[in-house]
This record gives C-alpha cells, structure tokens and sequence, in this order.
C-alpha cells in the first residue's frame, strides 16, 4: 500500500523498522468458496494492537459463516 501519511496513521510500520524506511502493514483475511476458488469476502485492518488478529478480523466477517 502506498507511504502516505493516512495509511501511516491507520497501518503503522513495525517498531523494529526504521522511521520513514519502508511501508505500512496490514493484516488480511480472506473467505473463500472451496468449489469455485471465489474470494466471498475479505477484511483487513493494523498488524498489531487490540482485535487485529486473524480471529479478530474473521468475526467481522461470520456472516458468512
């Protein structure tokens, strides 16, 4: 994703990685239809911090379930 101070804000780099070297990360999920190999849905939010892990980001889409 690109540089910008918006994605920085929202997805910030990791604490290991320098100031201004790099990009943002972000943690994605997916949810795929195993006959058709079709994506149904997808979230993505920061790599790190409260409710930004996988599980965290699969309840966002259990409507699927």
């Amino acid at each position: 994703m690109p540089d910008t101070p918006e994605n920085q804000a929202v997805y910030p780099q990791p604490k290991t990685q320098q100031p201004g070297v790099g990009f943002p990360l972000c943690r994605l999920v997916g949810v795929l239809d195993l006959s058709s190999s079709g994506v149904i849905d997808v979230a993505f939010g920061a790599a790190e911090g409260k409710g930004s892990g996988e599980q965290g980001l699969l309840r966002t889409l259990a409507k699927h379930g």
